[in-house]
């Protein structure tokens, strides 16, 4: 307690560290292409201006993949009681965007109750979602995707209308796509 350590440079040291600091300068210059050491700011500053708005180009483009996607997924769709059921397994599918693709199923088709397996980087989760009227009717996106995850070892809930879950086991996901029509059906 109270002692402190104080670290310097002096004598040739200095011109080290000064003639380091320039090459540095250098290459992230020659690497933004400025022009002089006074222009890496801005160029700096263009290249991450530049990355966001390509992010948010990406984001808009997997968004309208999704909504593309969704509209298939249905065509899939078995009749289970008063809902119609259907699972679909996505690959490499941001979690925004499954969640974006689950929310525009459930708006366009209130009596659909889905069940979405996404994997990525050798992880699975569920995302099951729930229409207005599936929900009326008794349907709990929570309690399925929990039934679903627990067949893989994996945990999860959420809300009646949506709900996500990890998977235990990936090699026990299409054991749980399988069994969902009768998850529902209970």
């Amino acid at each position: 307690a109270g002692v402190r350590r104080i670290e310097s440079i002096t004598c040739t040291g200095v011109m080290e560290l000064l003639e380091r600091y320039q090459a540095l300068l250098a290459q992230t210059g020659a690497v933004l292409k400025a022009s002089t050491y006074d222009d890496i700011p801005e160029k700096a500053q263009g290249s991450v201006n530049h990355g966001k708005a390509l992010e948010k180009e990406i984001a808009a483009l997997n968004s309208r993949l999704a909504k593309a996607d969704a509209g298939d997924v249905m065509k899939n769709a078995v009749q289970v009681g008063a809902f119609r059921v259907v699972t679909a397994q996505t690959a490499d599918v941001p979690r925004d965007t499954l969640r974006s693709m689950g929310d525009d199923i459930r708006s366009a088709n209130p009596d659909a109750v889905v069940l979405f397996a996404n994997t990525a980087d050798g992880a699975a989760q569920l995302l099951c979602v729930c229409g207005a009227d599936a929900v009326k009717a008794g349907a709990d996106a929570g309690k399925f995707v929990r039934e679903a995850a627990a067949i893989t070892g994996g945990k999860g809930g959420g809300k009646k209308d949506s709900a996500m879950a990890g998977v235990g086991d990936i090699s026990k996901l299409s054991e749980a796509l399988s069994a969902f029509a009768s998850i529902v059906s209970k």
